[in-house]
């Protein structure tokens, strides 16, 4: 067969995304590698898996109808201003799919979510990747000076990931200014319920009531704990939502994973709990960070990103050995830094700290020597 000459050339050159290392259950390790939540999944949500088991012979729900309605109320909007999605992800693949063609254009920040700029690539598309600034922030006003006639895409993290930053919310007003009408802005809240009360943030449906080319993206793996079932939606004006039902995917959202967010949104109690350990456990690791000088990001996230100082993959699988997992950001170009995601606990933080503490001061007598 002579594949070459069938595959679509310009997908020769697209990235494939690269996910943390897989781990076999039974292993001894601290997993901060991928922005997890590490407190596991409510026992309200694994009840209504076990209960959805019983009826996996059954299709689900195609229309994800009583869950829409569960999400409408929750978000306080309509049913038709959603549609679920298997993760955030596959809503980044629609988004590509009905807006960008070849030639077309899109702009992101970088470092940002690598989705966006492989589903750029797959496309064919131009991309405009505008540099964080010296505290990684995106910087919007550079990324509106690069809307043009072709822009149909303008995908904002907002907070980033990799960087933990948020962009605040007069700045994101002024790239809605710039925009206006003439592209989509992808808000991806992925990490929105980890940001401070007190953070110059905004996020929600209330943005799209303010403007029609508004996309939000929502994930649930985060803050409830659920990474493994894939769940998040699109929530946009109704007319954006029928767009991109043309290229939904049928039945793309399983039932037991319907029945888990279900059961996930009425648990308030599995929320707050998510949203006080996690910001107890960024107090603790910073002030550990600030103990040994250490530059980091403050990150409004789940995670942090931590300049090591040395290389990080070097670091990254010295640390590994000791079973300790982080994310180096070398494919970001970010030759030294880390990410790691904030550990459940104290003792986990503390050991974080000490693997990672030893690691780099081996690499560092092994440069010198």
């Amino acid at each position: 067969m002579q594949l070459k000459r069938l595959v679509r050339p310009h997908l020769e050159d697209v990235k494939t995304y690269v996910p943390g290392r897989p781990l076999r259950e039974e292993q001894d390790v601290l997993k901060l590698a991928s922005n997890e939540n590490l407190l596991g999944p409510p026992a309200t949500v694994v009840n209504a898996i076990q209960q959805a088991a019983e009826r996996v012979n059954l299709y689900s729900d195609d229309g994800t109808v009583f869950l829409r309605e569960k999400l409408a109320r929750h978000f306080n909007l309509e049913p038709d201003w959603f549609m679920p999605t298997n993760g955030a992800v596959e809503a980044i693949y629609y988004l590509a799919q009905v807006f960008l063609g070849e030639g077309d254009h899109m702009i992101m920040s970088w470092p940002g979510f690598p989705i966006f700029n492989i589903v750029g690539s797959i496309a064919n598309a131009r991309k405009s990747l505008v540099p964080v600034d010296e505290e990684f922030v995106p910087q919007v006003d550079l990324m509106a000076d690069a809307i043009e006639e072709r822009t149909k895409l303008v995908w904002l993290d907002n907070p980033n990931n990799p960087c933990g930053t948020i962009v605040e919310w007069p700045a994101v007003e002024r790239l809605l200014a710039a925009i206006d009408d003439r592209a989509i802005l992808v808000h991806d809240e992925a990490y929105c319920d980890f940001v401070e009360p007190d953070a110059h943030y905004r996020a929600g449906p209330e943005l799209l009531h303010e403007h029609d080319n508004v996309v939000l993206l929502r994930t649930f793996s985060k803050i409830y704990g659920m990474a493994g079932l894939r769940i998040g939606t699109i929530i946009a004006h109704p007319e954006v939502i029928a767009a991109i039902m043309k290229v939904r995917v049928p039945f793309n959202v399983s039932a037991p994973t319907q029945a888990a967010l279900m059961a996930a949104l009425d648990d308030r109690e599995y929320l707050e709990l998510s949203v006080e350990t996690n910001a107890r456990m960024r107090r603790y690791l910073f002030a550990l960070l600030d103990e040994q000088g250490l530059r980091y990001i403050r990150s409004h996230t789940n995670f942090t990103l931590i300049d090591s100082g040395v290389d990080c993959m070097e670091l990254a699988n010295l640390m590994n050995q000791e079973g300790v997992f982080i994310r180096p950001m070398k494919g970001v170009g970010l030759p030294t830094w880390i990410r790691a995601s904030f550990p459940p606990n104290e003792s986990d933080c503390d050991r974080f700290m000490d693997t990672f503490i030893a690691c780099r001061e081996r690499l560092v007598r092994s440069r010198a020597s």
